[in-house]
């Protein structure tokens, strides 16, 4: 069976290699002197983070040229390196409550670090230097907003590790003062929200302390076991959310940001201790590349629901968590991602190019079978607070079909009035979209109130936010009730005619007295979309809407067909199957606070509420040939 051209670095000792352990470790419990005894058996050389010394690229340089795509990739590091040379140092900004630049010290820092190891010189060090001191010299990295804090803190570790042994000895105490000043102890002088919290920003901010303590262990023994107990203790709350089955309340967006830290702190815990202390084995967590890959459609779009945009990247976290569940069938992208900037030549403007970290690309890909077989189930229900659906008719076919909703509530981490909305994939296009989020200063900077969910909240004032931007029911354009919780009340996963109901009732309190929502995926590969709810205010206007991101939009009778490129959906109405269709070009916002939806398209039916207050709908959405 032909392989693919890639290997996993034998000499990287793969990132997820089995440690032999004496003992199982329940972080939730973890003592402080089970993390002492591990510290305590660290060898006092460098690098530790994300590499052993017995793994140094030095080895992999002697090697790389053996294998085009290392080649490749070590070729491109080299040049990112080589542009930030005559670059002056990044300068602290901020941009409302968030300091901006740590994002360009960790990219540059472990850049530089890779070209070093990859050429010895040491222009690469010298630059590197400059950039870490720079940011040392910073007044604070900002633990107002502690994702700042933990970023730079993990930047400014990971070059202070790679280059210890070359870097003077005074730039290393400035560098390591920092990152005991400003990153490690402001962890400590309080109890954060994130300390235990339920969401990404305790695997971030966590992960960035443990790079730091990891660091910088041997000159502050004391400070480091403090800050690693707290967080390999203080990160599993944040876990809780991936259970029962590894979906991500905060959606796939937020999954990449919080996870990817997640992976970094079990993979630097591994490295340097030899265990992850039970992180992994956490319920739900182990399933969670799966749950990634259910919500990616097959436009290769995800399914954005909470604060998040459709676009899909390279994702380094997927090569690590896949490796470690030995499922190869959830790298169906990031392989097609590597072949294609392979095949082009030029990684920088492929799907690669917004990995951060590259250098990890070298250390966690591995082989993987050209013809691998798809395990991943066609359809899926999630459970858990925030549970969605999601129904393909097929992995591995460009002209699938993809229906996928969700219910739960609106009052969570960030968040949408979208329980009961839906997106809709066929042959390659995105037909029904949700709009994402909107840039968070944008509205921060008008003194909204962006992050409180309270029903009153200036959250539900922005149209991409609330429920009147998303694909749903609205009754005399109300809003949901933000603390009504959409649940999955019937799940069908048979894979000829997949169907599943969400019960909207507690969502619309107020407004009906019961509601029903039914999204059925046919085996013509059409959606078909049906809406029962009962004690509606007779006379009241009740509205189906849809974004759409085509911009041929015609009507056929009671029908609309769109069309995008080569392709066509016909939108029916079943019941009532008369209806006037309102189309609206969503590039003007309705408020002044709202951004632009340019190119998207909300389609649109109205009815008044009968005496009875029955209101039944039934919509099909079908792909059809584009004539």
């Amino acid at each position: 069976m032909k392989k693919c051209l890639f290997v996993l670095l034998v000499v990287a000792s793969a990132t997820v290699a089995v440690f032999a352990e004496e003992k199982k470790y329940d972080p939730f419990t973890l003592k402080i002197e089970d993390v002492k005894e591990r510290l305590d058996k660290m060898p006092a050389i460098h690098p530790r983070l994300f590499v052993k010394r017995s793994d140094t690229l030095a080895v992999i340089s002697r090697n790389i040229d053996k294998r085009p795509e290392w080649r490749m990739i070590r070729d491109w590091i080299i040049r990112e390196a080589d542009s930030y040379l005559d670059k002056k140092p990044t300068k602290r900004k901020k941009q409302g409550f968030r300091m901006q630049g740590q994002h360009a010290v960790q990219r540059r820092v472990v850049a530089l670090s890779s070209a070093y190891w990859f050429t010895e010189d040491m222009k690469y060090v010298e630059r590197a230097k400059q950039e870490m001191l720079a940011a040392a010299d910073f007044t604070d990295w900002n633990p107002a907003h502690f994702l700042d804090t933990a970023e730079m803190t993990m930047g400014l570790a990971v070059g202070y590790d790679w280059l210890y042994d070359v870097l003077d000895e005074q730039s290393k105490v400035t560098i390591r003062k920092a990152i005991v000043e400003k990153g490690l102890k402001q962890s400590l002088v309080k109890k954060y929200f994130w300390t235990k919290g339920n969401n990404n920003w305790s695997q971030v901010c966590w992960g960035g302390m443990t790079a730091g303590a990891l660091a910088v262990r041997d000159e502050e023994p004391e400070l480091a076991l403090e800050v690693l107990h707290k967080a390999i203790t203080g990160v599993p709350y944040s876990i809780k959310v991936y259970a029962p089955n590894g979906c991500y309340p905060e959606g796939p967006g937020y999954w990449t940001y919080g996870t990817g830290y997640f992976v970094y702190m079990m993979d630097m815990l591994e490295k340097s201790l030899g265990t992850n202390f039970g992180l992994y084995d956490l319920p739900g967590f182990s399933e969670t590349g799966e749950f990634f890959n259910l919500a990616t459609g097959t436009s290769g779009s995800f399914y954005n629901y909470a604060d998040g945009g459709k676009n899909r990247v390279h994702n380094l976290s997927m090569w690590w968590l896949a490796a470690r569940a030995k499922r190869d069938d959830w790298l169906v992208k990031e392989h097609k991602d590597v072949l294609a900037a392979l095949k082009s030549g030029k990684p920088e403007s492929s799907a690669l190019r917004k990995v951060s970290l590259r250098i990890l690309l070298l250390l966690w890909m591995k082989d993987i079978e050209d013809d691998i077989e798809v395990k991943m189930p066609l359809c899926w229900s999630s459970g858990g607070h925030v549970p969605i659906v999601v129904m393909r008719s097929a992995w591995n076919d460009s002209n699938a079909a993809f229906l996928a909703t969700k219910g739960g509530p609106a009052s969570q981490n960030h968040g949408h009035m979208d329980s009961g909305s839906f997106v809709y994939d066929v042959d390659g296009v995105r037909w029904a979209v949700d709009l994402g989020s909107q840039s968070y200063y944008s509205i921060e900077k008008l003194g909204m109130s962006l992050w409180s969910s309270a029903q009153d909240s200036d959250r539900w004032k922005i149209f991409r936010l609330n429920s009147r931007s998303h694909n749903l029911v609205t009754i005399d354009d109300q809003l949901h009730y933000v603390k009504g919780h959409g649940k999955v009340a019937e799940y069908n996963d048979d894979p000829g005619s997949p169907s599943t109901v969400i019960d909207l009732k507690d969502v619309y309190k107020g407004q009906v007295a019961s509601y029903k929502r039914t999204f059925k995926l046919l085996a013509s590969r059409a959606a078909h979309i049906s809406d029962d709810i009962t004690g509606v205010k007779a006379g009241a206007k009740v509205r189906w809407a849809m974004v759409t991101a085509a911009r041929d939009i015609q009507k056929e009778g009671s029908s609309l067909v769109l069309r995008q490129g080569d392709h066509a959906l016909l939108i029916k109405p079943l019941a009532p199957a008369v209806v006037s269709w309102q189309i609206d070009d969503l590039t003007t916002p309705p408020n002044e606070w709202d951004v632009s939806n340019k190119g998207n398209t909300m389609v649109s039916f109205s009815i008044e509420a009968p005496a009875s207050g029955r209101v039944a709908f039934e919509v099909e959405l079908a792909p059809r040939a584009n004539k």
